[in-house]
């Protein structure tokens, strides 16, 4: 026989015991899934998608995942950089996120990069557009997946063309060079009445920095080299050793210096196009319903079709492109990284990618072109977006990308080439004028360790 007492502290002890179980019981629930898997919350940071279409893959996540809870938070582009950089360096970062391409050397260090039980790297690599492999990269690894690619195409007014005997839009430069002279219409004094080319100017000319860039990785130019800002010390390789990327800031400025095709009395370009003063104009998927929109707004009967960018000449291996685009990454100080990289999995998987555009062509957008290779075909013959897929396996990039609005690298480099082309414009040579836009240049890259040296050779 017990004593007593001892026999009171054992009931005590076991009901004690009794009571922290059932309390375990029921709060168990609260941390754990309902197969006993860990309840994961995952904060996601977007922009540009209406929250209808992501939102109903978030819940049709959601609901094969009961364990998972992904709250979206549709952000501003305003100061957006800033503030997810500013969040990524401390305990309140997103775990998914929105980043565009060119400000991958500024997020590379908050970057998870992508498992291979995501995407192992012959798997990534075919997957998406050999761009995406140069810009995602480093040491190896991949550090975010595109749902979408968009770039430059040339969007023309079919009327016009027609109106004078071009039945194809102009697949080289030379020929475009000779459409927009074609197409330019004057007032009785002179002045220009409708622009045959939005190209020339700075102001008035939306993604000229992509445009110039486009131009000079088309000519050749090496815009980095060895560590150090090459694209004003990049020479042709026959006898006359032509300096690339004066030739290409040339060319941009004759459409307005030369050939006064364009100029600054025209309204901004994409609006110029929508009320049909500019025959021509370079603009990326994102900004088409923009056209459409602006083009109704004035009540114009706007017909237009998108077409490839030019190219230096007609063969294949010559073919250049210029892409700009968006990508979804996870935060290297994620509690829940592999959950993460499991759901943009599932967002870049066909079906996904398929609803979401639907989802954004429901709401008055005209969405963007599918980031996976495999998905090509469906729209290479779209009137609006088949010319972006066209010319992605040939597209490439550079730091001097438009309206991303960064506050940072593009946007500082932007600025950089905005200099460059207005001196251009005012009359000065030409070389000088490359060499001062490269020490600029340098100094810009310097500052987030894409060239190792503060000085040009």
């Amino acid at each position: 026989m017990f004593p007593a007492h001892k026999v009171k502290t054992l009931i005590i002890i076991v009901f004690g015991f009794l009571i922290v179980s059932a309390g375990a019981v029921l709060l168990l629930p609260r941390f754990l899934g309902p197969q006993g898997e860990e309840q994961v919350n995952l904060t996601y940071w977007g922009f540009w998608d209406p929250e209808a279409g992501i939102k109903s893959l978030i819940e049709e996540y959601q609901a094969n995942h009961p364990n998972v809870t992904i709250k979206y938070e549709r952000r501003v582009p305003q100061r957006y950089r800033e503030t997810l950089q500013a969040r990524l360096s401390n305990a309140n970062a997103p775990d998914i996120f929105r980043f565009h391409r060119g400000w991958f050397p500024m997020l590379k260090n908050y970057l998870a990069s992508v498992p291979n039980t995501v995407y192992d790297s012959p798997t990534y690599e075919s997957l998406f557009y050999p761009v995406v492999k140069n810009d995602l990269s480093s040491s190896g690894k991949y550090y975010g997946l595109p749902l979408q690619f968009d770039g430059l195409a040339l969007v023309y007014n079919t009327e016009m063309l027609k109106d004078k005997g071009l039945d194809t839009p102009p697949a080289t430069w030379d020929k475009f060079r000779e459409y927009a002279l074609t197409l330019t219409q004057r007032e009785t004094n002179g002045a220009l009445k409708v622009g045959g080319a939005a190209l020339g100017t700075v102001k008035n000319v939306e993604y000229f920095s992509d445009i110039v860039g486009l131009m000079m990785l088309q000519n050749g130019v090496e815009m980095i080299k060895e560590g150090k800002v090459n694209f004003d010390k990049s020479f042709s390789k026959d006898d006359s050793r032509r300096n690339l990327g004066a030739d290409a800031l040339a060319y941009y400025i004759l459409f307005s210096n030369t050939d006064k095709v364009w100029d600054e009395s025209l309204p901004p370009s994409i609006e110029a196009f929508a009320k049909k003063k500019a025959a021509m104009i370079f603009v990326p998927a994102s900004r088409i319903a923009d056209i459409v929109y602006l083009s109704q707004q004035n009540a114009q009967d706007l017909k237009f079709r998108v077409a490839p960018v030019p190219q230096l000449g007609e063969g294949e291996a010559k073919k250049v492109a210029w892409a700009s685009y968006w990508a979804e990454g996870v935060s290297k100080s994620s509690k829940h990284q592999a959950y993460a990289w499991d759901f943009l999995k599932f967002l870049s998987e066909k079906e996904s990618l398929r609803k979401l555009y639907e989802g954004e062509k429901g709401k008055g957008r005209y969405g963007e072109p599918f980031s996976r290779v495999d998905m090509a075909e469906v729209w290479r013959d779209e009137p609006y977006l088949g010319a972006y897929l066209q010319q992605a396996p040939y597209a490439q990039s550079w730091y001097s990308h438009s309206q991303t609005q960064d506050n940072g690298l593009n946007d500082e480099m932007s600025v950089v080439f905005k200099e460059m082309v207005e001196a251009a414009v005012n009359g000065g040579s030409l070389e000088p004028i490359l060499n001062q836009a490269a020490t600029k240049a340098t100094e810009v890259l310097a500052k987030y360790g894409l060239v190792t040296s503060s000085t040009t050779f």
